[in-house]
């Protein structure tokens, strides 16, 4: 429902004009027994997972844009042709995501 929504919900979510998802890339973990290839891959099925949602939600009446910074980071994103302030971006990026969060957290 978060990943659809920019009108917002009363009781839960708040009216929103971009829906950002950023998709961290995993390394290897030895206490789950995934090796690197297998974490590529996990991260490669939940993007593409998420591109799928974003051309769901913002649907045939939207503009596409996909950027690629370097071998690992790419911006893939869809602003609604109607209303411009309506944007949905994935980020796939193997950079630390800790000041993009912290600001969310009040």
């Amino acid at each position: 429902m978060a990943l659809s929504d920019f009108d917002g919900r009363p009781s839960t979510y708040n009216a929103v004009s971009y829906i950002r998802v950023v998709v961290k890339q995993p390394t290897r973990h030895t206490q789950l027994a995934l090796t690197n290839a297998e974490a590529g891959a996990l991260t490669q099925a939940t993007t593409k997972a998420l591109k799928l949602i974003c051309d769901y939600v913002m649907g045939p009446n939207s503009t596409l844009f996909e950027r690629r910074d370097g071998d690992r980071s790419v911006t893939y994103s869809h602003t609604f042709k109607f209303q411009t302030e309506r944007k949905f971006q994935v980020f796939n990026s193997a950079g630390k995501h800790t000041n993009a969060v912290l600001c969310f957290l009040s």
